[in-house]
C-alpha cells in the first residue's frame, strides 16, 4: 500500500487491528518532523514550502505543476498512466 509516510504507518495500524490486537498496545503515531507544502497556482506559478527553504513559481512548477502527481498516484494504485 502506497500513501508515503502517513498512509504506511496507517496501513500498518489497520493491520495490526485486523490481526485482533489491540490498539492501544501500538505506540503513538509521530510525524516525520516538518512536512512539505506545495501549491501550485496553474502550470506555471506557485509556492512551497520544504524542509529546508521556501522557494518558488520554477521549483513549484517542476515540482508538482506538471501533472499534480497524478502519474505518482496511478503508479500507487497499480495504474498505468
Amino acid at each position: 500500500m502506497g500513501g508515503g509516510y502517513l498512509g504506511s504507518d496507517l496501513a500498518k495500524r489497520m493491520q495490526t487491528a485486523a490481526a485482533g490486537k489491540p490498539v492501544d498496545a501500538q505506540a503513538p503515531y509521530k510525524p516525520r518532523g516538518k512536512a512539505p507544502i506545495l501549491l501550485p497556482l496553474g502550470p506555471r506559478r506557485g509556492s512551497s514550502f520544504l524542509e529546508i527553504a521556501t522557494v518558488g513559481d520554477w521549483i513549484t512548477s517542476m515540482m508538482k505543476g506538471r501533472d499534480l502527481f497524478l502519474s505518482k498516484y496511478q503508479k500507487t494504485i497499480g495504474r498505468k498512466a
